[in-house]
């Protein structure tokens, strides 16, 4: 440890300096947060925001919700030198340093590795100071060293003509304007970096006296520590050319002359402060040399936590930190502390906990508190206070009971005293205690609230029923007997108030709610409080009014809001927001927000009644819980909770809604079930690129906001991922299954939910898609399907194509083959047809010799159309008919009565297509089958129907037929299938034969 000096404390003698004492609210950074050990030496801030604390056996990092130690690993080059650091600093560049026995340190952020400075190796470094730009000032054992931070260059001052200690082994010093103040045997050594000239300033004349530690403060004036037998302050003055000793504090609170000064600071206010060994930290004036200690109180679970002070650092957000030893670091606002508690001084160390109940302030200016144990008047001077109680084992005392619950200071300066037994009054001027009983109308009973209202009539709310004086009478009057409020005699009366309007408004512990509109003589009473489906109970503990004349009322399930131009409740029971719904002691300060205390601590809802802030023992209310009951409002302002150990009192305009987070970064990120991968502290300077695997993952993030990390909101989105912006108390986002792709998390930060001044924060992340997702593939698959796809349609258009051509080819062949059968079927009549017709003809030359020549002349049409139609598909139905009317004069010629033909066809139908020769062929069929006889003559019907020629024959059959090969009918359906979609239908019975012929 360093060489000690001692200086004496000051004893706290009035309840003003034990309150002083109680102002500030410590957090502590103790074993249980990380720390790797409880003896913490150095402090310092980065840049982002972090505090770094060397302890006694490692580096630890700090950011308000854990701490992160750095060990020694003798197999890793780039961890910590070794455990114990002497000095932590982080320059103006934000570069952060540490001084090592083995030399100066630097933090690599980027790669997160510490580094050696290779200038320094070998060379202990015991204090860090900015000597200018890119310029530090190091004290080592080697005497005062200069390192150029941009060349990476070390210089030694070198004894030379210099005096001696600029090269012995230093460990304390101040650098201010360029020049270097460091505490050394001699005294204060003075040392111009820019000049290289140096000097000692004794602190005695002619004697050289050590010094051990030394600070300037803003006016230049020099402040030194040093130990003779004692602890010795010394203050520069008449420009530093000579120093003061101060001995105004010279004996702690024991009467002790001995401590040791362990440390100097002085802050931004030019107030110094001191570290002791033995009495805690002590604030000294600069100006007029006042000072206060700052010691441990039990009682209070927020105050310093140990009297043994290593090391005092204050960071830029004004947070003063404290190096202890053996509690670990603790740190506070010296400038900012809203709330205090303070105790009644005579009962304060009575029980393990005092339970407070009730604060009055009278006329003069005294404080009257009601506690479980009594009732203590605080004198406005600060006088001995004053005990009012009850000997519970006698009951003898001043009081029906000594659990006070209410307290009023009525118009007359008489102060109303509500107990668990009864009603007592104090009259101020007499110095008297009253006891009011049933000679005053007032019950033995537990009394709830009093009340004075604009008529000076006093309203007492007990077990009772609620109870009333009117000006200037002496008793109390019972409900039983009034006009409009009879009904509600009996209830049990919890909670008083009277609205702007003069109305007064009763809360029954219970019984609900009950409106008294006293101008016009009604009442109105609610069961149940608050709104219709979504009550907030029956039991009213506190009552106040808004700006807006709005009513609040609390109860133990939220709290509810009743408007007078609505005539509607409005109920506030978010649980989450709210962390307990047992709520009291509501109050509205000027700017309109609404203070309530609960179990879980104390809540303010914002003036727009959306948000509430809570507080808790991270701002240095007390871990116990509130009172049940109403609150108070003193006459500067201040509000006085009661608790069950102490008051708390604080002036809520001090309260400023702003954003007390300093930076935001991400401090953790974790690739879910994979631990290897997690990173840390990165930056917007940063980007990631993650696998396909890695799309499980968590974003840890960190606004460093010291006063109350846990009321930090935190605001992000997964840009490309996130429909919306998430707002969460939760520092920690969690993404599953995010799809490969670029993405950009954006996260911001602020105490305040309702102003986000901070300027957004981004990480750009991409994730590598999975081979088969990407956009090439996919691209490459489309095309590879487009390809076969294509391919397939050409292969089945070829393969339709040909087989459309197989089967063109196979139906032009079929066709070409059934007009070949034709062919050869109509030139089958050729030979048999002209051997019957010259036989016919033979026969008509010999016997009748007019008819040969009408013959001959049919014989020939029938021949001319045949040649002429062969090179037709089709011919009409009206050339059809002519040429088988030429060809039935030869039949009839030949057969005579043996056949008859009749032939029926519309005109309009005649124009009709019909395959060539087809009447002849079904005509000669006909002929060829059957018998033709005169007696029995063959009978064939030409006639249409259907839009089809039907060929009807009457049947006698033939028992053979020479010349038939059995195929006409078949050819002449195979030909008419390549014609029309109707078919050639045959019909056979016993009576006829039938073809119907489809007509094109």
């Amino acid at each position: 440890m360093r060489a000690t000096l001692f200086i004496i404390l000051f004893i706290v003698q009035s309840l003003a300096a034990a309150a002083q004492s109680a102002s500030y609210n410590f957090h502590r950074v103790t074993l249980k947060d990380g720390l790797s050990d409880g003896v913490v030496f150095n402090m310092t801030r980065d840049k982002y925001g972090y505090i770094w604390l060397g302890s006694q056996s490692g580096l630890n990092r700090y950011d308000g919700h854990r701490v992160v130690s750095f060990i020694h690993n003798p197999k890793d080059s780039f961890s910590v030198p070794r455990d114990f650091v002497h000095t932590l600093f982080c320059d103006d560049a934000g570069n952060l340093w540490f001084g090592y026995d083995d030399g100066l340190c630097r933090y690599d952020y980027a790669n997160r590795r510490f580094e050696i400075i290779p200038a320094t190796k070998n060379t202990a470094v015991n204090e860090i100071r900015q000597a200018g730009k890119d310029t530090l000032c190091l004290l080592t054992t080697k005497g005062v060293a200069i390192f150029d931070t941009r060349r990476g260059q070390l210089s030694f001052a070198g004894p030379g003509t210099q005096e001696a200690w600029v090269g012995r082994p230093l460990y304390e010093g101040w650098v201010y304007k360029s020049v270097l103040y460091a505490a050394t045997r001699e005294g204060i050594g003075v040392y111009d970096i820019h000049t290289k000239q140096s000097r000692i300033l004794s602190m005695k004349p002619g004697i050289r006296t050590p010094v051990e530690r030394v600070v300037i403060d803003s006016s230049g004036t020099l402040w030194a520590s040093a130990f003779d037998k004692g602890a010795f302050l010394y203050k520069g003055v008449q420009q530093n050319t000579a120093f003061e000793t101060i001995t105004a504090h010279q004996y702690d609170k024991h009467g002790t002359t001995f401590d040791v000064i362990m440390d100097l600071w002085v802050d931004p206010h030019n107030r110094l402060w001191i570290a002791t060994n033995w009495n805690g930290l002590i604030s000294v004036n600069t100006q007029d040399n006042s000072y206060f200690a700052l010691t441990n109180n039990y009682r209070l679970p927020n105050s310093i936590p140990d009297n043994r002070i290593n090391r005092i650092y204050m960071d830029r957000q004004g947070f003063m930190w404290l190096g202890t030893e053996g509690t670990g670091a603790a740190y506070f606002r010296p400038d900012y502390n809203l709330f205090s508690i303070f105790f009644p001084e005579p009962v304060k160390y009575l029980r393990p906990h005092i339970w407070t109940r009730a604060v009055a302030e009278d006329k003069t200016g005294n404080l009257w508190m009601g506690t479980g144990v009594g009732l203590i008047k605080q004198p406005a001077d600060n006088g001995p206070a004053v005990v009012f109680n009850r000997n519970e084992a006698t009951g003898k005392g001043t009081l029906h009971s000594n659990s006070v619950r209410t307290l009023l200071c009525d118009k007359e300066n008489n102060i109303w005293i509500g107990t668990a037994s009864g009603l007592n009054r104090y009259h101020t001027q007499q110095g008297r205690m009253e006891f009011l009983d049933k000679k005053d109308s007032v019950p033995y009973t537990f009394c709830w609230s009093l009340l004075q209202d604009s008529q000076e009539t006093i309203w007492l709310g007990c077990r009772a029923g609620l109870r009333y004086k009117r000006k200037g009478e002496n008793k109390f009057h019972s409900l039983q007997g009034h006009p409009v409020l009879h009904p509600y005699a009996r209830y049990d009366v919890r909670a008083l108030l009277e609205d702007s309007r003069g109305n007064l408004w009763i809360g029954f512990n219970g019984k609900g709610l009950l409106l008294y509109e006293v101008a016009a003589q009604k009442a109105t009473w609610w069961e149940q409080v608050g709104e219709t489906g979504n009550p907030i109970g029956n039991i009213i503990t506190s009552m106040a009014e808004d700006r807006k004349g709005i009513i609040w009322f609390s109860s133990y399930h939220g709290i509810a809001a009743y408007d007078y131009h609505t005539g509607a409740f409005t109920s506030y029971k978010d649980l989450q927001a709210m962390e307990s719904l047992q709520i009291s002691g509501l109050q509205v300060d000027d700017a309109d927000r609404l203070w309530l205390s609960s179990v879980k601590g104390l809540l303010m809802l914002d003036k727009n009644r959306r948000v509430f802030k809570k507080f808790g023992t991270q701002d240095g209310l007390p871990d116990m819980q509130f009172s049940d009951q109403g609150s108070f409002r003193l006459k500067d302002g201040r509000f006085v909770y009661a608790t069950y150990d102490g008051f708390v009192a604080f002036d809520p305009l001090q309260y400023k809604e702003k954003n007390h987070s300093d930076n935001i970064i991400i401090s953790s990120f974790v690739i879910r079930d994979d631990v290897t991968t997690t990173l840390s502290m990165l930056t917007e300077k940063d980007s990631l690129q993650l696998k396909p695997a890695q799309n499980f993952f968590s974003i840890e993030l960190t606004a460093f906001n010291y006063s109350n990390p846990a009321e930090t909101w935190y605001a992000y989105k997964l840009e490309g991922f996130d429909k919306d912006w998430t707002y969460t108390r939760n520092r920690t986002a969690n993404y599953t299954n995010v799809p490969g792709g670029h993405y950009t998390f954006r996260y911001k930060a602020s105490s305040d939910p309702s102003a986000w001044s901070e300027k957004e924060k981004q990480l750009p992340i991409h994730i590598a898609t999975v081979f088969y997702k990407t956009r090439v593939f996919i691209i490459g698959v489309i095309i590879l399907l487009l390809v076969l796809l294509w391919a397939l349609y050409r292969y089945k258009t070829a393969q339709q194509e040909k087989w459309m051509n197989l089967e063109n080819k196979a139906q032009r062949l079929e066709k070409e083959k059934a007009q070949v059968l034709y062919e050869n079927l109509k030139q089958q009549l050729n030979p048999h047809f002209l051997f019957n017709s010259l036989t016919s003809l033979s026969g008509l030359i010999r016997t009748k010799n007019p008819a040969a020549g009408s013959f001959l002349e049919s014989l020939s049409k029938t021949y001319r159309y045949i040649l002429k139609s062969s090179d037709h598909e089709t011919v009409t139905l009206e050339q059809e008919i002519k040429f088988a009317q030429a060809y039935i004069r030869l039949q009839q010629t030949r057969f005579e009565k043996g056949l008859e033909i009749n032939i029926q066809v519309p005109p309009d139908i005649q124009q009709r297509k019909i395959v060539p020769v087809t009447l002849q062929n079904m005509i000669e069929n006909a002929i060829k089958h059957n018998i033709i006889d005169e007696e029995c003559p063959l009978v064939i019907d030409i006639y249409t129907e259907q839009d089809a020629v039907i060929v009807r024959n009457n049947l006698q059959k033939k028992n053979s037929v020479e010349t038939s090969n059995k195929k006409g009918l078949a050819n002449l359906q195979s030909l008419y299938r390549y014609l029309s979609d109707r078919p050639v239908n045959i019909k056979t019975d016993n009576t006829y034969f039938q073809v119907t012929i489809p007509l094109l």
